[in-house]
Protein backbone atom coordinates (compact mmCIF):
# COMPACT_ATOMS: atom_id res chain seq x y z
CA UNK A 1 0.00 0.00 0.00
CA UNK A 2 1.46 3.38 -0.74
CA UNK A 3 1.71 5.87 1.73
CA UNK A 4 1.74 9.37 1.06
CA UNK A 5 1.83 9.45 4.52
CA UNK A 6 1.84 5.72 5.74
CA UNK A 7 -0.33 4.97 3.86
CA UNK A 8 -0.99 6.42 0.12
CA UNK A 9 -2.16 9.63 -1.91
CA UNK A 10 -4.25 7.84 0.14
CA UNK A 11 -1.10 7.88 1.99
CA UNK A 12 -1.12 11.45 2.28
CA UNK A 13 -4.39 11.52 4.39
CA UNK A 14 -3.20 8.80 6.36
CA UNK A 15 -0.37 10.71 8.25
CA UNK A 16 -2.30 14.02 8.12
CA UNK A 17 -1.54 15.84 11.82
CA UNK A 18 -4.27 18.45 11.94
CA UNK A 19 -4.79 20.54 15.12
CA UNK A 20 -8.34 21.13 16.31
CA UNK A 21 -9.81 24.49 15.66
CA UNK A 22 -10.10 26.99 18.69
CA UNK A 23 -13.21 26.16 20.22
CA UNK A 24 -13.30 22.79 18.67
CA UNK A 25 -15.12 20.03 21.40
CA UNK A 26 -12.40 17.98 23.54
CA UNK A 27 -14.93 15.54 23.74
CA UNK A 28 -13.43 12.02 22.63
CA UNK A 29 -14.15 10.73 19.50
CA UNK A 30 -16.17 7.72 19.72
CA UNK A 31 -14.78 3.97 19.08
CA UNK A 32 -13.76 2.24 16.52
CA UNK A 33 -16.59 -0.54 15.97
CA UNK A 34 -17.60 -2.87 13.65
CA UNK A 35 -21.04 -3.67 11.70
CA UNK A 36 -20.65 -7.34 10.73
CA UNK A 37 -22.38 -9.63 13.68
CA UNK A 38 -20.46 -13.18 13.90
CA UNK A 39 -20.67 -16.35 15.79
CA UNK A 40 -18.05 -17.59 17.94
CA UNK A 41 -19.09 -20.48 19.41
CA UNK A 42 -21.83 -19.68 21.83
CA UNK A 43 -21.30 -16.36 21.25
CA UNK A 44 -22.43 -13.36 18.98
CA UNK A 45 -19.52 -11.14 18.11
CA UNK A 46 -19.62 -7.16 16.52
CA UNK A 47 -16.73 -7.73 14.16
CA UNK A 48 -15.05 -5.57 11.23
CA UNK A 49 -15.97 -6.22 7.71
CA UNK A 50 -12.35 -5.81 6.19
CA UNK A 51 -9.30 -7.37 6.69
CA UNK A 52 -7.35 -3.75 8.03
CA UNK A 53 -7.85 -0.62 9.94
CA UNK A 54 -6.57 2.69 10.02
CA UNK A 55 -6.90 4.67 13.03
CA UNK A 56 -5.12 7.77 14.93
CA UNK A 57 -4.02 7.59 18.40
CA UNK A 58 -6.92 9.78 20.03
CA UNK A 59 -9.12 6.25 18.76
CA UNK A 60 -11.01 3.35 21.04
CA UNK A 61 -11.50 0.14 19.59
CA UNK A 62 -14.79 -1.74 20.94
CA UNK A 63 -15.97 -4.74 19.95
CA UNK A 64 -19.41 -5.99 21.70
CA UNK A 65 -20.40 -9.26 22.55
CA UNK A 66 -23.04 -11.44 23.68
CA UNK A 67 -24.47 -14.88 24.37
CA UNK A 68 -26.67 -16.38 21.13
CA UNK A 69 -30.27 -17.00 21.55
CA UNK A 70 -30.63 -20.00 23.48
CA UNK A 71 -26.88 -20.23 24.78
CA UNK A 72 -26.00 -21.05 28.78
CA UNK A 73 -23.84 -17.55 28.82
CA UNK A 74 -21.21 -19.28 30.46
CA UNK A 75 -18.41 -19.21 27.34
CA UNK A 76 -16.13 -16.26 27.17
CA UNK A 77 -14.41 -14.80 24.32
CA UNK A 78 -10.62 -13.51 25.19
CA UNK A 79 -9.60 -10.59 23.18
CA UNK A 80 -6.40 -9.50 22.70
CA UNK A 81 -4.75 -6.11 21.29
CA UNK A 82 -1.00 -6.04 20.77
CA UNK A 83 1.42 -4.21 19.05
CA UNK A 84 3.17 -6.89 16.59
CA UNK A 85 5.65 -6.33 13.94
CA UNK A 86 4.81 -6.04 9.70
CA UNK A 87 5.58 -9.84 10.13
CA UNK A 88 2.99 -10.25 12.86
CA UNK A 89 5.16 -11.00 15.84
CA UNK A 90 4.17 -9.56 18.94
CA UNK A 91 5.93 -7.55 20.65
CA UNK A 92 3.76 -6.10 23.62
CA UNK A 93 0.23 -7.03 24.84
CA UNK A 94 -1.43 -3.87 25.36
CA UNK A 95 -4.91 -5.52 26.64
CA UNK A 96 -6.04 -7.85 27.73
CA UNK A 97 -9.65 -9.08 28.33
CA UNK A 98 -12.32 -12.02 29.06
CA UNK A 99 -16.04 -11.68 28.88
CA UNK A 100 -19.40 -13.53 28.26
CA UNK A 101 -20.81 -10.43 27.39
CA UNK A 102 -20.25 -6.55 27.27
CA UNK A 103 -18.36 -4.60 25.15
CA UNK A 104 -14.18 -4.96 25.01
CA UNK A 105 -12.29 -1.64 24.58
CA UNK A 106 -8.73 -1.06 23.88
CA UNK A 107 -7.18 2.30 23.45
CA UNK A 108 -4.10 3.02 21.13
CA UNK A 109 -0.84 4.40 23.61
CA UNK A 110 0.22 7.43 23.46
CA UNK A 111 3.26 8.04 20.66
CA UNK A 112 1.61 4.43 19.47
CA UNK A 113 1.83 4.96 15.91
CA UNK A 114 2.67 1.22 14.14
CA UNK A 115 0.78 -1.80 13.74
CA UNK A 116 -1.63 -3.67 15.98
CA UNK A 117 -3.35 -6.75 16.17
CA UNK A 118 -6.95 -7.08 18.06
CA UNK A 119 -7.60 -10.63 18.37
CA UNK A 120 -10.62 -12.54 19.78
CA UNK A 121 -11.30 -16.13 20.52
CA UNK A 122 -14.00 -18.25 22.08
CA UNK A 123 -16.13 -21.79 21.34
CA UNK A 124 -12.26 -23.34 19.60
CA UNK A 125 -13.04 -20.33 16.78
CA UNK A 126 -10.53 -17.43 16.26
CA UNK A 127 -10.93 -13.90 14.17
CA UNK A 128 -8.80 -11.47 14.60
CA UNK A 129 -8.18 -7.21 12.54
CA UNK A 130 -4.82 -5.57 11.86
CA UNK A 131 -4.96 -2.50 12.85
CA UNK A 132 -2.50 0.54 12.07
CA UNK A 133 -1.77 3.57 13.63
CA UNK A 134 -0.17 6.24 11.89
CA UNK A 135 1.75 9.56 13.31
CA UNK A 136 -0.03 12.05 14.55
CA UNK A 137 -0.02 15.85 16.38
CA UNK A 138 -1.90 14.45 19.48
CA UNK A 139 1.24 12.22 20.08
CA UNK A 140 3.46 15.09 20.42
CA UNK A 141 3.86 18.65 22.51
CA UNK A 142 4.74 21.68 21.07
CA UNK A 143 8.15 21.41 19.10
CA UNK A 144 10.89 21.28 21.88
CA UNK A 145 13.98 21.77 19.78
CA UNK A 146 16.51 20.34 17.14
CA UNK A 147 15.78 17.26 15.30
CA UNK A 148 18.48 14.98 13.70
CA UNK A 149 16.94 11.88 11.23
CA UNK A 150 17.66 9.04 8.61
CA UNK A 151 16.65 8.33 5.20
CA UNK A 152 17.22 5.05 3.88
CA UNK A 153 16.07 3.24 0.65
CA UNK A 154 14.64 -0.41 0.46
CA UNK A 155 17.54 -1.02 -2.41
CA UNK A 156 20.75 0.72 -3.79
CA UNK A 157 19.47 -0.09 -7.73
CA UNK A 158 15.93 -0.37 -9.11
CA UNK A 159 14.59 -0.21 -12.47
CA UNK A 160 11.57 2.63 -13.62
CA UNK A 161 8.46 2.31 -12.25
CA UNK A 162 9.19 -0.32 -9.78
CA UNK A 163 8.56 -0.04 -6.21
CA UNK A 164 11.07 0.57 -3.79
CA UNK A 165 10.37 1.15 0.31
CA UNK A 166 11.52 4.60 1.35
CA UNK A 167 12.28 4.92 5.54
CA UNK A 168 12.34 8.71 7.27
CA UNK A 169 13.52 8.13 10.92
CA UNK A 170 13.31 10.56 13.58
CA UNK A 171 16.38 9.74 15.55
CA UNK A 172 16.19 12.45 18.09
CA UNK A 173 14.48 12.88 21.75
CA UNK A 174 11.77 15.61 20.02
CA UNK A 175 8.96 15.43 17.94
CA UNK A 176 9.52 16.01 14.30
CA UNK A 177 7.13 18.22 12.50
CA UNK A 178 7.18 19.53 8.91
CA UNK A 179 5.48 21.45 6.96
CA UNK A 180 4.30 20.56 3.26
CA UNK A 181 8.02 18.52 1.98
CA UNK A 182 8.36 16.57 -0.58
CA UNK A 183 10.29 13.83 -2.21
CA UNK A 184 13.14 14.92 -4.50
CA UNK A 185 14.96 12.66 -6.91
CA UNK A 186 18.22 14.62 -8.29
CA UNK A 187 20.27 12.96 -10.67
CA UNK A 188 24.24 13.23 -10.17
CA UNK A 189 25.26 16.41 -12.62
CA UNK A 190 28.82 17.46 -12.75
CA UNK A 191 27.57 21.01 -13.91
CA UNK A 192 25.29 21.93 -11.16
CA UNK A 193 27.13 23.60 -8.57
CA UNK A 194 26.10 21.06 -5.62
CA UNK A 195 26.53 18.14 -8.07
CA UNK A 196 22.97 17.40 -8.63
CA UNK A 197 20.02 18.60 -10.19
CA UNK A 198 16.83 17.74 -9.56
CA UNK A 199 14.87 15.57 -12.07
CA UNK A 200 11.47 14.68 -10.42
CA UNK A 201 9.66 15.55 -7.07
CA UNK A 202 6.89 14.09 -4.73
CA UNK A 203 4.88 12.87 -2.99
CA UNK A 204 4.25 15.28 -0.75
CA UNK A 205 3.07 15.27 2.80
CA UNK A 206 2.68 16.49 6.31
CA UNK A 207 2.39 15.68 9.58
CA UNK A 208 5.17 14.42 12.54
CA UNK A 209 7.00 12.16 13.30
CA UNK A 210 7.68 11.15 17.43
CA UNK A 211 10.66 10.60 18.79
CA UNK A 212 12.94 7.47 17.74
CA UNK A 213 9.79 6.77 15.11
CA UNK A 214 9.53 6.24 11.46
CA UNK A 215 7.78 7.42 8.49
CA UNK A 216 7.67 4.52 6.00
CA UNK A 217 6.96 4.86 2.13
CA UNK A 218 5.97 1.42 0.98
CA UNK A 219 5.44 0.36 -2.98
CA UNK A 220 6.39 3.86 -3.72
CA UNK A 221 6.73 3.27 -7.94
CA UNK A 222 9.72 5.15 -9.11
CA UNK A 223 9.21 8.03 -11.19
CA UNK A 224 8.80 5.98 -15.05
CA UNK A 225 9.98 9.90 -16.72
CA UNK A 226 13.20 9.25 -14.88
CA UNK A 227 16.32 8.86 -17.78
CA UNK A 228 18.70 5.81 -16.05
CA UNK A 229 21.44 7.04 -14.15
CA UNK A 230 22.90 7.40 -10.45
CA UNK A 231 20.57 9.41 -7.84
CA UNK A 232 20.09 10.46 -4.48
CA UNK A 233 16.74 10.71 -2.92
CA UNK A 234 15.97 13.98 -0.63
CA UNK A 235 13.95 14.59 1.97
CA UNK A 236 13.25 18.06 2.95
CA UNK A 237 11.27 18.43 6.32
CA UNK A 238 11.11 21.95 7.05
CA UNK A 239 9.41 23.28 10.09
CA UNK A 240 7.93 26.71 10.78
CA UNK A 241 8.15 28.31 13.97
CA UNK A 242 4.92 30.25 15.48
CA UNK A 243 5.62 33.49 13.48
CA UNK A 244 5.61 31.35 10.68
CA UNK A 245 9.20 31.71 9.64
CA UNK A 246 11.25 28.69 8.32
CA UNK A 247 13.28 27.01 11.78
CA UNK A 248 16.12 25.47 10.65
CA UNK A 249 17.37 24.22 14.21
CA UNK A 250 14.35 22.42 14.29
CA UNK A 251 13.92 20.92 10.03
CA UNK A 252 15.99 18.43 8.51
CA UNK A 253 17.37 17.27 5.21
CA UNK A 254 18.03 13.63 4.65
CA UNK A 255 19.38 11.50 1.65
CA UNK A 256 20.40 8.51 0.14
CA UNK A 257 21.45 7.39 -3.02
CA UNK A 258 20.27 5.07 -5.65
CA UNK A 259 21.23 3.70 -9.29
CA UNK A 260 18.30 3.67 -11.70
CA UNK A 261 18.42 1.29 -14.45
CA UNK A 262 16.01 1.27 -17.91
CA UNK A 263 15.42 -2.30 -17.33
CA UNK A 264 13.78 -4.16 -14.12
CA UNK A 265 16.35 -4.85 -11.48
CA UNK A 266 17.29 -7.96 -10.29
CA UNK A 267 15.60 -9.54 -7.50
CA UNK A 268 17.99 -9.03 -3.63
CA UNK A 269 19.62 -12.26 -3.37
Amino acid sequence: MNRRLIAAAACTTALLGVAAPAGASTEPPPPLQGTKSVTLGDLAVTWFAQPSLSVSVTNRIAVPVRPRPGASGRQRATFTFARVTKAGKVLKVVARRSLRSGRFTATVPQAGNGTYRLTVTAGGSRRSVTVEVPPGLSECGPAAGPVTGTLRLSQTTVGLGQPIAITIANTSDNCLYYNNPELKWQRADPASPEGWSTAATGPTFEGVIPPHERLIFSDLPVPPTLPAGHYRVVAELPRMNGSGIYDRRMSLVATAEIDVTAAPAPAPA
